[in-house]
Protein backbone atom coordinates (compact mmCIF):
# COMPACT_ATOMS: atom_id res chain seq x y z
CA UNK A 1 0.00 0.00 0.00
CA UNK A 2 1.87 2.83 -1.32
CA UNK A 3 5.32 0.60 -1.45
CA UNK A 4 4.89 0.01 1.87
CA UNK A 5 3.79 -3.31 3.62
CA UNK A 6 -0.40 -2.71 4.30
CA UNK A 7 -1.93 -3.78 7.44
CA UNK A 8 -4.86 -5.76 8.22
CA UNK A 9 -7.26 -6.70 11.40
CA UNK A 10 -10.81 -8.95 10.59
CA UNK A 11 -11.96 -12.48 12.12
CA UNK A 12 -9.78 -15.41 10.50
CA UNK A 13 -12.23 -18.13 9.54
CA UNK A 14 -11.30 -21.27 11.65
CA UNK A 15 -13.45 -23.41 10.02
CA UNK A 16 -11.64 -26.67 8.90
CA UNK A 17 -9.14 -25.83 12.00
CA UNK A 18 -11.18 -27.72 14.72
CA UNK A 19 -12.55 -24.66 16.69
CA UNK A 20 -14.54 -22.45 15.35
CA UNK A 21 -14.33 -19.66 17.79
CA UNK A 22 -13.95 -15.95 17.03
CA UNK A 23 -10.46 -15.87 16.21
CA UNK A 24 -9.19 -11.85 15.16
CA UNK A 25 -5.56 -11.81 12.96
CA UNK A 26 -4.11 -8.90 12.93
CA UNK A 27 -1.45 -9.46 9.58
CA UNK A 28 1.16 -7.27 7.71
CA UNK A 29 1.71 -7.82 4.24
CA UNK A 30 2.36 -11.50 3.63
CA UNK A 31 4.28 -13.02 6.75
CA UNK A 32 0.94 -14.51 8.29
CA UNK A 33 -0.15 -13.73 11.39
CA UNK A 34 1.91 -10.92 12.84
CA UNK A 35 -0.76 -10.83 16.04
CA UNK A 36 -3.96 -12.77 16.87
CA UNK A 37 -6.46 -12.10 19.23
CA UNK A 38 -8.64 -14.25 21.32
CA UNK A 39 -11.18 -12.20 22.92
CA UNK A 40 -13.06 -15.09 24.62
CA UNK A 41 -10.18 -17.38 25.41
CA UNK A 42 -11.92 -19.83 23.90
CA UNK A 43 -8.32 -22.19 23.52
CA UNK A 44 -8.13 -21.75 26.99
CA UNK A 45 -4.68 -19.93 26.67
CA UNK A 46 -4.90 -15.55 26.34
CA UNK A 47 -6.11 -12.81 24.82
CA UNK A 48 -2.76 -12.54 23.09
CA UNK A 49 -1.85 -15.26 20.78
CA UNK A 50 -0.05 -16.40 17.90
CA UNK A 51 2.79 -13.14 17.43
CA UNK A 52 5.55 -13.49 14.40
CA UNK A 53 8.57 -11.27 13.66
CA UNK A 54 8.61 -9.32 10.25
CA UNK A 55 10.70 -9.56 7.19
CA UNK A 56 13.00 -12.45 8.79
CA UNK A 57 13.46 -15.88 6.63
CA UNK A 58 10.45 -17.86 6.71
CA UNK A 59 9.59 -21.23 8.83
CA UNK A 60 10.51 -23.53 6.13
CA UNK A 61 13.35 -20.78 5.19
CA UNK A 62 12.60 -18.02 2.26
CA UNK A 63 11.41 -14.44 2.47
CA UNK A 64 7.55 -13.14 2.00
CA UNK A 65 6.10 -15.31 3.92
CA UNK A 66 5.07 -17.09 7.50
CA UNK A 67 7.84 -16.73 9.74
CA UNK A 68 7.83 -18.53 13.44
CA UNK A 69 5.74 -17.96 16.10
CA UNK A 70 6.58 -16.35 19.54
CA UNK A 71 3.47 -15.79 21.04
CA UNK A 72 1.32 -15.10 23.23
CA UNK A 73 0.53 -11.94 26.54
CA UNK A 74 -2.40 -11.46 28.01
CA UNK A 75 -3.96 -8.03 29.47
CA UNK A 76 -6.11 -8.29 32.62
CA UNK A 77 -5.35 -11.47 34.69
CA UNK A 78 -7.49 -10.98 38.13
CA UNK A 79 -6.98 -13.86 40.58
CA UNK A 80 -9.28 -13.22 43.71
CA UNK A 81 -8.93 -13.66 47.50
CA UNK A 82 -9.56 -17.17 47.26
CA UNK A 83 -7.00 -18.12 43.91
CA UNK A 84 -10.06 -18.53 41.43
CA UNK A 85 -9.23 -16.53 38.46
CA UNK A 86 -12.29 -13.85 37.07
CA UNK A 87 -11.82 -14.17 33.41
CA UNK A 88 -13.19 -11.22 31.39
CA UNK A 89 -17.14 -12.43 30.57
CA UNK A 90 -19.94 -10.51 28.46
CA UNK A 91 -16.96 -9.51 26.17
CA UNK A 92 -17.97 -7.62 23.08
CA UNK A 93 -15.57 -6.85 19.86
CA UNK A 94 -15.54 -3.70 17.78
CA UNK A 95 -14.00 -2.94 14.84
CA UNK A 96 -13.05 0.82 14.11
CA UNK A 97 -10.28 0.55 11.48
CA UNK A 98 -9.31 -2.40 9.49
CA UNK A 99 -6.27 -1.00 8.03
CA UNK A 100 -3.89 -0.48 5.87
CA UNK A 101 -2.46 2.15 7.22
CA UNK A 102 -3.77 1.60 10.88
CA UNK A 103 -6.02 -0.82 12.32
CA UNK A 104 -8.15 -0.34 15.58
CA UNK A 105 -10.26 -3.05 17.07
CA UNK A 106 -11.83 -2.29 20.77
CA UNK A 107 -12.47 -6.05 23.21
CA UNK A 108 -14.96 -4.63 26.14
CA UNK A 109 -16.37 -6.68 29.18
CA UNK A 110 -15.91 -7.35 32.71
CA UNK A 111 -14.64 -9.74 35.17
CA UNK A 112 -16.66 -12.85 35.86
CA UNK A 113 -17.64 -11.14 39.44
CA UNK A 114 -18.55 -8.36 38.48
CA UNK A 115 -15.91 -6.23 40.09
CA UNK A 116 -13.80 -5.18 37.38
CA UNK A 117 -14.59 -3.39 33.84
CA UNK A 118 -12.38 -3.25 31.06
CA UNK A 119 -11.85 -1.84 27.98
CA UNK A 120 -8.75 -2.89 25.51
CA UNK A 121 -8.11 -0.83 22.01
CA UNK A 122 -5.29 -2.76 20.06
CA UNK A 123 -3.37 -1.18 17.33
CA UNK A 124 -0.90 -2.19 14.58
CA UNK A 125 0.35 0.38 11.60
CA UNK A 126 1.61 -0.50 8.50
CA UNK A 127 5.69 -0.10 8.15
CA UNK A 128 8.00 -2.14 6.77
CA UNK A 129 10.79 -2.67 9.68
CA UNK A 130 9.15 -4.86 12.66
CA UNK A 131 5.80 -5.68 13.40
CA UNK A 132 5.15 -3.64 16.64
CA UNK A 133 0.99 -3.37 18.21
CA UNK A 134 -0.27 -0.34 20.60
CA UNK A 135 -2.16 -1.64 23.72
CA UNK A 136 -4.61 0.87 25.34
CA UNK A 137 -6.13 -0.41 28.36
CA UNK A 138 -8.65 1.05 30.79
CA UNK A 139 -9.69 -0.51 33.99
CA UNK A 140 -12.01 0.58 36.14
CA UNK A 141 -12.74 -1.18 39.62
CA UNK A 142 -16.72 -1.16 40.12
CA UNK A 143 -16.67 -2.35 44.15
CA UNK A 144 -14.14 -3.19 46.61
CA UNK A 145 -11.97 -5.91 45.30
CA UNK A 146 -9.71 -8.12 47.18
CA UNK A 147 -6.93 -10.10 45.15
CA UNK A 148 -4.11 -12.80 45.41
CA UNK A 149 -2.66 -11.81 42.48
CA UNK A 150 -3.19 -9.13 40.48
CA UNK A 151 -1.56 -8.39 36.77
CA UNK A 152 -2.91 -5.26 34.19
CA UNK A 153 -0.57 -6.88 31.15
CA UNK A 154 1.40 -10.05 30.61
CA UNK A 155 4.32 -10.35 28.20
CA UNK A 156 4.13 -13.72 27.73
CA UNK A 157 1.04 -15.93 29.42
CA UNK A 158 0.10 -17.89 32.51
CA UNK A 159 -1.78 -20.23 29.71
CA UNK A 160 0.33 -19.33 26.41
CA UNK A 161 4.13 -18.83 27.22
CA UNK A 162 6.11 -21.60 24.69
CA UNK A 163 9.11 -19.12 24.30
CA UNK A 164 12.08 -19.68 26.32
CA UNK A 165 14.66 -17.12 26.91
CA UNK A 166 17.58 -16.31 29.27
CA UNK A 167 17.62 -12.71 29.97
CA UNK A 168 15.60 -10.01 31.44
CA UNK A 169 16.26 -6.18 31.32
CA UNK A 170 14.77 -2.81 31.95
CA UNK A 171 15.35 0.52 31.59
CA UNK A 172 14.23 3.34 30.41
CA UNK A 173 15.25 6.25 27.59
CA UNK A 174 18.06 7.57 29.83
CA UNK A 175 19.32 3.76 29.56
CA UNK A 176 19.51 0.48 30.86
CA UNK A 177 19.24 -0.04 34.62
CA UNK A 178 19.26 -3.47 35.36
CA UNK A 179 19.85 -6.82 33.62
CA UNK A 180 20.32 -10.40 34.68
CA UNK A 181 19.83 -13.89 33.37
CA UNK A 182 16.08 -15.24 34.60
CA UNK A 183 14.91 -18.45 36.00
CA UNK A 184 12.10 -20.34 34.89
CA UNK A 185 9.08 -22.06 35.78
CA UNK A 186 7.62 -22.47 39.35
CA UNK A 187 4.13 -21.10 38.81
CA UNK A 188 5.74 -18.14 41.48
CA UNK A 189 6.87 -14.68 41.26
CA UNK A 190 10.78 -14.84 40.25
CA UNK A 191 10.94 -11.37 40.89
CA UNK A 192 8.70 -8.77 43.00
CA UNK A 193 7.36 -5.43 41.92
CA UNK A 194 9.82 -3.49 40.49
CA UNK A 195 8.78 0.39 39.40
CA UNK A 196 9.06 1.88 36.09
CA UNK A 197 10.41 5.47 36.53
CA UNK A 198 11.30 7.39 34.05
CA UNK A 199 10.57 8.89 30.39
CA UNK A 200 9.51 5.15 28.08
CA UNK A 201 10.32 2.68 31.11
CA UNK A 202 10.82 -0.78 28.55
CA UNK A 203 11.47 -4.39 29.24
CA UNK A 204 13.61 -6.84 26.98
CA UNK A 205 13.29 -10.77 27.12
CA UNK A 206 15.64 -11.54 24.63
CA UNK A 207 18.46 -14.61 24.14
CA UNK A 208 15.48 -16.65 22.87
CA UNK A 209 16.28 -20.28 22.72
CA UNK A 210 14.93 -21.74 19.42
CA UNK A 211 13.26 -24.85 20.36
CA UNK A 212 15.04 -27.98 19.07
CA UNK A 213 12.94 -29.48 16.41
CA UNK A 214 13.27 -25.61 14.29
CA UNK A 215 15.55 -26.24 11.79
CA UNK A 216 14.89 -23.61 9.07
CA UNK A 217 13.78 -19.74 9.82
CA UNK A 218 14.78 -16.94 12.17
CA UNK A 219 13.97 -17.00 15.76
CA UNK A 220 12.83 -13.31 17.34
CA UNK A 221 13.17 -12.01 21.03
CA UNK A 222 10.56 -9.48 22.52
CA UNK A 223 10.06 -6.10 24.09
CA UNK A 224 7.15 -4.24 25.84
CA UNK A 225 7.99 -0.10 26.13
CA UNK A 226 4.85 1.48 28.00
CA UNK A 227 4.64 4.75 26.43
CA UNK A 228 1.58 6.30 29.49
CA UNK A 229 0.41 5.28 33.11
CA UNK A 230 -2.27 6.99 35.23
CA UNK A 231 -3.70 4.94 38.24
CA UNK A 232 -5.42 4.91 40.96
CA UNK A 233 -4.87 1.97 43.20
CA UNK A 234 -6.46 1.30 46.96
CA UNK A 235 -7.55 4.74 46.60
CA UNK A 236 -4.58 6.45 46.08
CA UNK A 237 -3.11 7.88 42.82
CA UNK A 238 -0.32 5.38 41.82
CA UNK A 239 1.94 7.85 39.59
CA UNK A 240 4.35 4.91 38.98
CA UNK A 241 4.28 1.87 37.28
CA UNK A 242 5.58 -1.41 38.52
CA UNK A 243 6.79 -4.52 36.58
CA UNK A 244 7.22 -8.04 37.99
CA UNK A 245 8.48 -11.71 36.65
CA UNK A 246 6.50 -14.85 37.07
CA UNK A 247 7.80 -18.42 36.27
CA UNK A 248 4.79 -20.07 33.91
CA UNK A 249 4.58 -23.97 33.19
CA UNK A 250 2.13 -23.97 30.57
CA UNK A 251 4.62 -26.36 28.33
CA UNK A 252 8.57 -25.65 28.30
CA UNK A 253 9.12 -23.71 31.55
CA UNK A 254 9.82 -19.98 31.10
CA UNK A 255 8.66 -16.88 32.07
CA UNK A 256 6.67 -13.48 31.73
CA UNK A 257 7.21 -10.52 32.98
CA UNK A 258 3.91 -8.44 33.84
CA UNK A 259 2.32 -4.83 34.42
CA UNK A 260 1.28 -5.37 38.51
CA UNK A 261 -0.12 -3.54 41.40
CA UNK A 262 2.53 -1.74 44.12
CA UNK A 263 4.38 -4.12 46.69
CA UNK A 264 1.67 -4.69 49.41
CA UNK A 265 -1.32 -3.77 47.91
CA UNK A 266 -4.13 -6.36 48.34
CA UNK A 267 -7.63 -4.92 47.58
CA UNK A 268 -8.96 -2.49 45.34
CA UNK A 269 -11.52 0.13 46.38
CA UNK A 270 -14.54 1.25 43.74
CA UNK A 271 -13.20 3.98 41.55
CA UNK A 272 -9.45 2.87 41.24
CA UNK A 273 -8.82 3.13 37.65
CA UNK A 274 -5.65 1.78 35.42
CA UNK A 275 -4.52 3.54 32.32
CA UNK A 276 -2.03 2.52 30.37
CA UNK A 277 -0.43 2.71 26.68
CA UNK A 278 1.82 -0.07 25.87
CA UNK A 279 4.04 -0.86 22.55
CA UNK A 280 4.86 -4.23 21.97
CA UNK A 281 7.82 -5.34 20.23
CA UNK A 282 8.84 -8.33 18.16
CA UNK A 283 12.56 -8.44 17.28
CA UNK A 284 14.72 -9.80 15.08
CA UNK A 285 17.81 -11.14 16.85
CA UNK A 286 20.16 -11.15 14.40
CA UNK A 287 21.03 -8.26 12.02
CA UNK A 288 21.20 -10.56 9.29
CA UNK A 289 17.49 -12.39 9.61
CA UNK A 290 16.17 -8.85 8.65
CA UNK A 291 16.08 -8.35 4.94
CA UNK A 292 13.25 -5.35 5.32
CA UNK A 293 14.16 -2.01 3.21
CA UNK A 294 14.88 0.09 6.43
CA UNK A 295 18.16 1.68 6.54
CA UNK A 296 17.59 2.87 10.34
CA UNK A 297 16.61 -0.56 11.20
CA UNK A 298 19.55 -2.34 9.78
CA UNK A 299 21.55 0.18 11.28
CA UNK A 300 20.03 -0.58 14.83
CA UNK A 301 20.40 -4.27 14.48
CA UNK A 302 24.07 -4.22 13.29
CA UNK A 303 24.87 -2.24 16.80
CA UNK A 304 21.95 -3.98 19.26
CA UNK A 305 20.78 -7.02 17.86
CA UNK A 306 19.92 -9.62 20.80
CA UNK A 307 20.71 -7.53 23.41
CA UNK A 308 18.96 -5.16 25.73
CA UNK A 309 20.06 -2.08 23.55
CA UNK A 310 17.58 -2.92 20.96
CA UNK A 311 14.65 -1.95 23.19
CA UNK A 312 16.16 0.83 24.58
CA UNK A 313 16.94 2.13 20.89
CA UNK A 314 13.83 1.79 20.09
CA UNK A 315 12.10 2.97 23.15
CA UNK A 316 13.96 6.33 22.92
CA UNK A 317 13.86 6.92 19.71
CA UNK A 318 10.10 6.58 19.46
CA UNK A 319 9.21 8.47 22.34
CA UNK A 320 7.35 10.41 20.13
CA UNK A 321 6.54 14.36 20.98
CA UNK A 322 3.97 16.59 19.05
CA UNK A 323 3.79 20.16 19.32
CA UNK A 324 0.35 21.78 17.51
CA UNK A 325 0.91 25.22 16.28
CA UNK A 326 -2.79 25.38 14.59
CA UNK A 327 -6.19 24.13 14.16
CA UNK A 328 -5.84 20.70 16.41
CA UNK A 329 -5.62 18.90 19.91
CA UNK A 330 -3.25 16.29 20.58
CA UNK A 331 -5.52 13.74 21.49
CA UNK A 332 -2.24 10.75 21.65
CA UNK A 333 1.00 10.40 21.19
CA UNK A 334 1.45 7.15 19.61
CA UNK A 335 -0.17 6.22 17.48
CA UNK A 336 -0.27 10.54 17.10
CA UNK A 337 -4.04 11.25 16.97
CA UNK A 338 -5.21 14.96 16.04
CA UNK A 339 -8.79 16.19 16.50
CA UNK A 340 -9.56 18.63 14.21
CA UNK A 341 -10.95 22.22 15.79
CA UNK A 342 -12.29 25.15 13.83
CA UNK A 343 -10.22 26.07 10.39
CA UNK A 344 -9.73 24.23 7.59
CA UNK A 345 -5.36 23.63 8.84
CA UNK A 346 -3.81 21.26 11.04
CA UNK A 347 -0.24 22.25 11.84
CA UNK A 348 2.17 20.68 14.03
CA UNK A 349 5.64 19.51 14.57
CA UNK A 350 7.03 15.91 15.36
CA UNK A 351 10.01 14.82 17.28
CA UNK A 352 11.26 11.64 18.22
CA UNK A 353 9.90 9.53 16.28
CA UNK A 354 11.24 6.54 13.99
CA UNK A 355 9.81 4.50 10.72
CA UNK A 356 6.58 5.35 9.46
CA UNK A 357 5.05 6.80 11.93
CA UNK A 358 0.89 6.42 12.32
CA UNK A 359 -0.84 9.77 12.42
CA UNK A 360 -4.69 10.45 12.27
CA UNK A 361 -6.57 13.21 12.35
CA UNK A 362 -9.88 13.08 13.59
CA UNK A 363 -13.00 14.88 13.86
CA UNK A 364 -12.88 16.28 9.76
CA UNK A 365 -15.89 17.18 8.30
CA UNK A 366 -15.40 15.36 4.96
CA UNK A 367 -13.33 12.52 4.13
CA UNK A 368 -12.03 13.94 0.63
CA UNK A 369 -10.22 17.51 -0.40
CA UNK A 370 -6.98 16.71 2.07
CA UNK A 371 -3.97 17.12 1.26
CA UNK A 372 -1.12 16.60 3.65
CA UNK A 373 2.33 18.38 3.53
CA UNK A 374 5.73 17.24 5.37
CA UNK A 375 8.30 20.48 5.50
CA UNK A 376 6.30 22.01 2.74
CA UNK A 377 6.16 19.52 0.42
CA UNK A 378 3.00 17.11 -0.73
CA UNK A 379 3.38 13.79 0.57
CA UNK A 380 2.31 11.48 -2.28
CA UNK A 381 3.41 7.99 -1.41
CA UNK A 382 1.44 6.53 -4.45
CA UNK A 383 2.15 3.43 -6.49
CA UNK A 384 -1.32 2.78 -7.94
CA UNK A 385 -2.80 6.14 -8.13
CA UNK A 386 -4.03 7.36 -4.29
CA UNK A 387 -3.11 4.05 -2.39
CA UNK A 388 -1.41 5.35 0.56
CA UNK A 389 -4.20 7.06 2.79
CA UNK A 390 -6.89 5.24 4.86
CA UNK A 391 -10.26 6.76 6.08
CA UNK A 392 -12.91 5.90 8.73
CA UNK A 393 -16.27 7.71 8.94
CA UNK A 394 -16.59 8.44 12.74
CA UNK A 395 -19.51 7.84 15.47
CA UNK A 396 -20.07 11.05 15.14
CA UNK A 397 -20.65 11.38 11.31
CA UNK A 398 -17.36 12.95 11.44
CA UNK A 399 -14.13 11.36 9.26
CA UNK A 400 -10.38 10.08 10.42
CA UNK A 401 -8.13 10.19 7.86
CA UNK A 402 -4.54 8.67 8.72
CA UNK A 403 -0.87 8.81 7.03
CA UNK A 404 2.34 6.95 7.88
CA UNK A 405 4.38 9.21 7.59
CA UNK A 406 8.21 8.85 7.34
CA UNK A 407 10.41 10.66 10.03
CA UNK A 408 13.55 12.03 9.84
CA UNK A 409 16.33 10.67 11.92
CA UNK A 410 17.09 13.31 14.86
CA UNK A 411 15.18 15.67 13.73
CA UNK A 412 11.80 17.39 13.92
CA UNK A 413 9.51 17.40 11.03
CA UNK A 414 6.54 19.88 10.45
CA UNK A 415 3.11 18.47 9.02
CA UNK A 416 0.52 20.13 7.44
CA UNK A 417 -3.34 18.93 6.29
CA UNK A 418 -4.59 21.29 4.25
CA UNK A 419 -8.24 21.13 2.86
CA UNK A 420 -9.05 22.09 -0.66
CA UNK A 421 -12.58 21.77 -1.39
Amino acid sequence: WGGVPAVSHAQLSLVGWGTNQLWEQVAIGSWGESICYDPDVNLNRSMIDDIRPLMVTGMNGGQWTWTHNVGGGDFLVYFDAAGKKQFLTRMKTAHLAYGPNLTEAVYSGVSADGKIAASIHVSTPRGDDLNRAYHRVRYDVLSPTPFSRLAFYQLGADGYNDHQFTHIARGNAAGIQEEWETGRGGKRYLRGAMPLEGDAPWLSLHGGLRPENLTEGAWANRGLVLRSWKARLGGQDAPTAHAAVYGTENGPHSANVELVPPPGLTELQRGDFVEAEVELLILPQNAADYYGPSKRFHEQLARHAGTAGLVHTLAAENDVRVQVEAGGTVLRRLPVVIRADTGETIAFKVSRAMGYLPVTFSGLTSHKGYVLFQDGVRVDQAVHGGDFWQTIREEAGTYALTFNVPVPVDASTRLELRHSP
